[in-house]
């Protein structure tokens, strides 16, 4: 995406790509399975009727970003693998709002289109948002920043939304 690739570089000051890379179908338990441990999960909510979802932002992409916001360089390649610190996660929320605020815009179609950020949590196995067999669509997005780069998933219930998931997908 664009307009997120050049929102992210400007808050990061270095060049910032954000890529849509997957959509797929599968039951919440795989998409919790896939996931790293530890890593960052928000839950969100999504329109009026508070629609939950879970975002997922990998930490080998999501630590780069934080030190290049707190004035690093933002390219050590030994960051930790560890669940982010008190210090951080306001930080990963901040990334994370303005992602958000990115697909908002993109979907600014959809009737009361807005998100608020819920709860966060590093272990995938806590986040039990769904039921394990539950359907969900999960847009998967590739974040590169300099030589370093990790993903961010969005895990939607496909009851949620009745309309053709791939609507969704757009991103401006």
């Amino acid at each position: 995406s664009t307009t997120a690739s050049t929102k992210l570089s400007a808050m990061a000051g270095a060049r910032t790509v954000v890529e849509l890379t997957d959509v797929q179908q599968c039951t919440y338990f795989d998409f919790i399975r896939s996931l790293g441990n530890p890593t960052c999960l928000h839950l969100v909510y999504f329109g009026s009727t508070r629609v939950p979802f879970v975002t997922e932002m990998s930490l080998n992409g999501l630590y780069p970003l934080i030190d290049r916001l707190v004035g690093g360089a933002g390219e050590d390649s030994a960051y930790p693998l560890r669940p982010l610190t008190h210090l951080e996660q306001p930080l990963a929320r901040f990334v994370l709002t303005r992602l958000l605020e990115e697909l908002r815009q993109a979907w600014g179609g959809l009737p009361h289109a807005h998100f608020e950020v819920g709860e966060s949590e590093h272990n995938p196995l806590l986040m039990q948002v769904f039921d394990a067999k539950d359907t969900v669509i999960v847009l998967s997005l590739q974040l590169t920043l300099g030589q370093s780069g990790g993903t961010f998933q969005l895990c939607l219930p496909t009851v949620a939304f009745p309309e053709t998931p791939v609507s969704y997908t757009h991103l401006p």
